[in-house]
């Protein structure tokens, strides 16, 4: 299949008219199915009746010895998942207002069949535990996120509920614990004045999930269709061996497998926090810093987990029932 630059020419032309975006060689269309039979094709951004069109408006039904075809692709434009995309799609980057870049997973709704962007506590809460002051209800949530360029006029939706996430280590306010500290800082003032003294308590907390919620400043802000996949088709649950796919911010669409169900693993926060993260999906490795939040899914869509964190050799997810439950929604699959 190929064309000469005549009839080339020929087609280029045509990009000059308001609604053709393309032209190329295809197979042409018959009802929406496609024939064995080559033809010259014609990208619009919108099929038109011929009854509404001018006779200058009409494409040609054959160029030089080929026959033409119409396909409706919508108006193209340049995509960057960590640019602002309006309407925003699961897939793309997302962020707390304080917090850096993470993934917009998907659109979910209550039982009052409100509608909400979900992610990571990490992603929309900045990581918070409730009590910390890293983010409260009501936050402004950017898209794209603030590593990306987002700002205050990138306001997407605001913090609607999370749910905390338990460190490892966390201050100790016991009222013994604190008298110990005065007395101890009293005596370590004497000899070293720039040292501060603080005291943490060892917790054994354990999360199932690293999930939140924001609220869309309206709902046509947003769409549930995933970049570059498609709309999700429900849930089910995780299984060793099942090939699983995702869209995210850093690393686009990838794909792997499931290797380990109902794990308990160590995340590390930073470089002196952690938190234990129970009842996980171990995969394959499947992204990078950025893609947290993100929709794993098997081959049909169906969501099986909610990407949380990973390594060079792994990714690791929170199972999708667990996640749905904890936050009191469904997911949007329409």
């Amino acid at each position: 299949m190929n064309w000469n630059n005549r009839s080339k020419q020929n087609c280029l032309k045509y990009l000059q008219m308001d609604n053709v975006v393309g032209t190329g060689l295809g197979l042409k269309e018959k009802n929406g199915v496609r024939s064995s039979e080559s033809a010259l094709v014609f990208l619009v951004k919108k099929k038109i009746p011929k009854t509404m069109l001018t006779r200058f408006e009409v494409l040609p039904k054959k160029i030089e010895d080929m026959n033409t075809d119409v396909i409706e692709v919508g108006e193209l434009r340049l995509l960057d998942v960590k640019g602002k995309m309006r309407p925003a799609v699961p897939g793309i980057s997302i962020g707390h207002i304080n917090s850096t870049a993470g993934t917009f997973g998907a659109l979910v709704r209550n039982r009052k069949n409100q509608l909400f962007i979900l992610s990571n506590n990490h992603v929309l809460a900045n990581a918070t535990d409730g009590r910390d002051g890293r983010a409260s209800l009501n936050d402004p949530i950017l898209q794209p996120g603030s590593y990306d360029g987002g700002t205050e006029k990138d306001v997407l939706g605001h913090l609607y509920k999370f749910v905390p996430l338990h460190r490892e280590r966390v201050k100790s306010f016991c009222s013994k614990a604190e008298r110990f500290k005065k007395v101890s800082q009293f005596f370590l003032n004497i000899s070293k004045r720039n040292y501060r003294i603080e005291l943490y308590k060892n917790t054994r907390a354990e999360n199932q999930v690293d999930a939140a919620l924001a609220k869309p400043v309206n709902q046509r802000v947003v769409h549930p269709k995933i970049y570059q996949l498609g709309i999700p088709k429900g849930i089910r649950q995780a299984k060793p061996g099942m090939k699983v796919i995702k869209s995210g911010r850093t690393t686009g669409v990838t794909t792997g497998s499931v290797k380990v169900i109902e794990a308990v693993v160590k995340v590390a926060v930073d470089d002196e926090n952690s938190i234990i993260m129970s009842e996980q999906i171990v995969c394959s490795s499947m992204g990078k810093p950025g893609d947290s939040g993100s929709l794993i899914m098997d081959q049909q869509l169906k969501a099986v987990g909610l990407l949380c964190a990973g390594s060079n050799m792994a990714t690791i997810g929170n199972k999708i029932s667990n996640v749905l439950t904890a936050l009191g929604v469904r997911l949007v699959t329409e």
